[in-house]
């Protein structure tokens, strides 16, 4: 019996370890700021919100089209920890290509934006 425990264990660190760095879907990582609108076989489309300073987990997004609701400063970090920053007014609309990121809130107002993402052009 301990050895089956202790094999259990293992192997659960094991794929933890396999795991890290490991971009995932941004509503199952970082909930408080993703929630699904609407969603069918073609597109997702999310609502997020990001406090000033908030950070996500590190996730990925298809390629997609963002609506600004609010003014700010968004903060993409790489995984390589390079950053590049996405400056929203209020009504601009922006493509991004699929990319994998941990998100970050630089201004300091609420970042409020509406993605859409698209399943059939680079999801997965």
């Amino acid at each position: 019996m301990k050895k089956l425990t202790l094999l259990l264990v293992c192997g659960l660190i094991l794929f933890s370890v396999a795991n890290i760095g490991i971009a995932q879907d941004p509503i199952e990582v970082s909930p408080e700021h993703y929630s699904v609108l609407f969603e069918n076989e073609r597109v997702r489309v999310l609502e997020v919100r990001y406090q000033p300073g908030d950070v996500s987990e590190f996730h990925r997004h298809p390629e997609n089209l963002v609506v600004a609701i609010s003014e700010s400063v968004a903060t993409a970090i790489n995984d390589d920890g390079t950053t590049l920053d996405y400056v929203f007014e209020a009504g601009d609309v922006t493509w991004r290509d699929a990319q994998e990121h941990r998100g970050s809130n630089s201004s300091d107002e609420e970042m409020h934006i509406v993605m859409v993402e698209f399943k059939d052009r680079g999801r997965e």
